[in-house]
């Protein structure tokens, strides 16, 4: 089994600690020691955390996620020792998934729930997606997307300025079970209006995409976009992808249109 490193050091206030999807047991007793992980002795996941990590299945299983919409779900495997980032060591962490030149990918919070509205409860934000949201369904969003974290190493992330800590939208990965006959990851972003026209959602799905890729062994990545949502399909273009045809998915009256790229 190959070893990919982790990498952890502290910045101010924040963490940086991604971990692979395949981890000796050597590098990992050593992230244990260092005291920035954490072992579950018992061998069972420990409590259900937003920071909490598991191992992905088998290099075979390489979809994943569930998303705004519907999703199935498998089962995912686990490290022979569940590991959790230590709350109490570092109270004021941000777990980071990824940094540009601009912002920061980070993993959803409880506390971002005020900051999405600006996301979730703009008529033009969600102009191409599921209509207004209500702060419990935002909630729900929240916890949602940690639930994708721990069963599937990624989900939607938050997006924030580099220099601030506030949400101004998403960006991520989504497993669908069923897209024309196969299962497909979508990259999928959305960012509230007051940050529109200065390239971010670019910057940001450009860094998924090649997290996607790179961390995540993917093959593949769609867009599912509305045909008449402009923005969105600039966007995909610019990751490389390419028009590969319709799907009408479940709970819609209207076909969709999908773009693809593949890993070089």
């Amino acid at each position: 089994m190959q070893c990919v490193n982790s990498t952890g050091f502290v910045s101010g206030k924040k963490l940086l600690l991604v971990l692979p999807r395949r981890i000796c047991s050597n590098c990992l007793q050593r992230l244990i020691e260092s005291g920035k992980l954490e072992s579950d002795q018992r061998g069972k996941p420990a409590e259900t955390s937003p920071h909490f990590a598991k191992n992905k299945s088998s290099s075979s299983q390489k979809r994943s996620t569930c998303s705004h919409r519907q999703t199935g779900r498998d089962t995912p495997k686990t490290y022979s020792k569940s590991v959790r980032l230590l709350e109490n060591k570092f109270p004021d962490q941000t777990v980071i998934v990824a940094e540009t030149e601009r912002l920061t990918l980070r993993l959803a919070s409880p506390d971002d729930a005020i900051a999405m509205r600006s996301v979730f409860c703009d008529p033009e934000v969600m102009q191409h997606g599921d209509g207004l949201q209500t702060d419990d369904w935002i909630r729900l969003w929240i916890t949602r997307m940690n639930c994708n974290y721990n069963e599937r190493g990624y989900g939607l992330w938050i997006i924030t300025q580099s220099f601030d800590t506030l949400a101004i939208g998403y960006c991520g990965l989504t497993w669908f079970p069923n897209i024309n006959g196969r299962p497909e990851v979508e990259v999928g972003y959305r960012l509230a209006r007051a940050y529109w026209g200065r390239g971010y959602a670019t910057e940001a799905a450009m860094a998924v995409r090649n997290l996607a890729f790179s961390h995540h062994d993917l093959d593949r990545l769609i867009a599912v976009i509305e045909p008449d949502n402009s923005r969105s399909i600039r966007v995909a273009e610019k990751l490389g992808m390419k028009y590969d045809g319709e799907v009408l998915l479940d709970g819609y009256d209207h076909s969709d249109s999908v773009y693809a790229c593949q890993r070089e």
